[in-house]
């Protein structure tokens, strides 16, 4: 019998989690144990392991693959299913022509032989090599010993098992992804970590609301709001280049400078930033294919969750209504279900527009920004600039180089409360499309209605100051909180997207010919004009 204990104890002596792309909530050890735990259980219920050392080399490489592939809270619903899936890719075979005999006889089944084609054992293996490599006293970090051992299972057949050959791939690959890891990478690391929530939610499943995809727009949202820090980085990068900043190539902060202006490849430019803007926020400037239409509703149903939560905050205290009888207006008492809906239909629109690559692309964005702000706050920059703050630097860029003078208070509030305010749509997400509920109220206005509603009363408290601070920055009167708190009827809205551009038929909306796109392309930038025949020949259909 498997000691679970024994096993935990193994693998932390063994491996340490790697702190760069952790979600604050993985940057304690009490945190990594407990995680460490989760996993030696779910590999105990998922697998028979023989003893106790092939257990702990189990749970070494599934929480490695859990962390790179962003599966950061076990008391996420669907942890333990990530957790099976990576037990599965561990069982497969590395190289799809092995085969075992069945029951000993000439016949064959295509199948991993355990002790070399299955890459578990290509993953075993490794961590043998990478023993031998680290420093002694060292312990190996799970997410580069993961990537690491999945990029050499994928090529099994350049090696066959060879621990010789072996060696100096997994040096290379295990060196490389530590050196990414230092310098911020190119590809994310599980969602929203400019300090933004975690990928996972432990409040269930909902196939109204994904919570994932809300966080992955709070990113989005978040980098749109810092997109003038985007912009004013990149200038200070190319004049960096040209040799026109006074920052000696001896000094440290030179050398990130350097790494980041030759890394701008790898991320998105900010053409491509502001299509994703339009396509997820609705916001304008952005270029988008034909058959994608931006979110045009997305800053209004954010303005009547703002509104809703502030209207209702108001109408609670006593203070209002005497306010309002004194005036001779009537008392109007906002239900806790307008709040519901009005956040209800907001996070159901962000979660449609969260979907696939989107999840990737915050991610990307989240990387970039931390990076942004890193280099902003350069004491070498800084002084370049005669500011002491990364935004004064920004201030200072765009007034000197783009002649524009932007309003950071504006934008970083907007950043910070809505993330704040998706953050908790996401962590509660099961509670907006409940059309009843055992709890006696929504929110916890004091303490003591803690166990009585749905959302305790600090979470509550964040809420509200949350939208009052969106308010204040965003200029939200009476005239609009009134405008917006009035009730609407909800949207239809699907909960998954609408495929029916791509190359539908019968009556579905027709597909794209990029090929004909191609060519309009090519002849609008010669100087050609096409004629309507050729439009209608290059986009049939349209």
């Amino acid at each position: 019998m498997i000691d679970a204990k024994k096993v935990r104890t193994q693998v932390l002596a063994e491996t340490a989690f790697y702190p760069s792309n952790l979600p604050p909530s993985l940057r304690n050890a009490k945190q990594q144990e407990l995680y460490i735990d989760a996993v030696v259980q779910g590999v105990i219920l998922s697998r028979h392991c023989e003893d106790d050392a092939t257990a702990s080399r189990w749970v070494e490489t599934v929480a490695g693959l859990l962390l790179i592939d962003g599966s950061f809270n076990p008391q996420d619903q669907r942890f333990y299913a990530h957790l099976q899936n990576v037990m599965a890719e561990l069982n497969a075979s590395a190289i799809e022509s092995s085969k075992v005999k069945i029951d000993g006889k000439k016949a064959a089944m295509f199948a991993p032989d355990a002790k070399t084609t299955q890459r578990f054992a290509v993953y075993s293996t490794t961590f043998d090599i990478l023993q031998r490599i680290v420093a002694a006293g060292d312990k190996i970090f799970l997410q580069s010993y993961a990537h690491t051992g999945r990029r050499v299972a994928n090529r099994y057949q350049e090696h066959e098992g060879k621990p010789n050959v072996m060696q100096p791939m997994i040096r290379s690959a295990y060196d490389s992804h530590i050196s990414d890891l230092g310098s911020g990478g190119t590809g994310g690391g599980g969602l929203a970590n400019v300090e933004l929530p975690p990928l996972n939610d432990p409040a269930g499943y909902n196939d109204e609301i994904e919570p994932d995809n809300v966080r992955a727009v709070s990113t989005i949202y978040v980098t749109y709001q810092l997109e003038f820090g985007l912009k004013a980085a990149a200038r200070i990068l190319e004049l960096f280049v040209a040799g026109l900043l006074p920052i000696s190539a001896s000094d440290g902060s030179a050398r990130e400078l350097d790494t980041l202006y030759w890394d701008q490849d790898d991320l998105l430019d900010e053409a491509s930033r502001r299509s994703v803007y339009s396509r997820v926020l609705g916001a304008p400037g952005g270029e988008m294919a034909f058959d994608i239409q931006p979110n045009t509703e997305f800053n209004t149903l954010l303005m009547r969750v703002v509104s809703a939560v502030s209207e209702f905050e108001r109408e609670q205290s006593a203070l209002s209504y005497f306010d309002n009888a004194a005036r001779g207006r009537r008392f109007r008492s906002t239900s806790p279900e307008f709040v519901r809906k009005a956040i209800r239909d907001f996070a159901a629109n962000v979660s449609l527009r969260g979907w696939a690559g989107t999840a990737f692309t915050a991610e990307r964005m989240a990387n970039q920004v931390r990076r942004v702000m890193r280099i902003l706050n350069l004491p070498a920059v800084r002084n370049a600039f005669g500011v002491t703050t990364p935004w004064q630097v920004i201030e200072r860029v765009s007034q000197r180089e783009f002649g524009i003078t932007v309003n950071t208070v504006l934008h970083r509030t907007l950043a910070a409360e809505t993330q704040t305010i998706m953050k908790i749509i996401a962590d509660h997400h099961t509670v907006w499309s409940s059309s009843s509920s055992v709890k006696a109220m929504l929110f916890a206005m004091d303490k003591a209605d803690d166990n009585l509603a749905e959302i305790d009363n600090a979470t509550t408290q964040r809420l509200l100051i949350a939208c009052q601070h969106f308010r204040a920055v965003a200029g939200v009167g009476e005239a609009l909180l009134d405008e917006y708190t009035s009730p609407e009827p909800t949207p239809s809205q699907p909960s998954l997207p609408d495929m029916t551009g791509f190359g539908a038929k019968n009556g579905g909306m027709p597909g794209i010919d990029m090929g004909g796109i191609t060519q309009l392309r090519q002849m609008v930038s010669s100087g050609q004009t096409p004629s309507l025949e050729q439009l209608r020949s290059m986009l049939p259909g349209f």
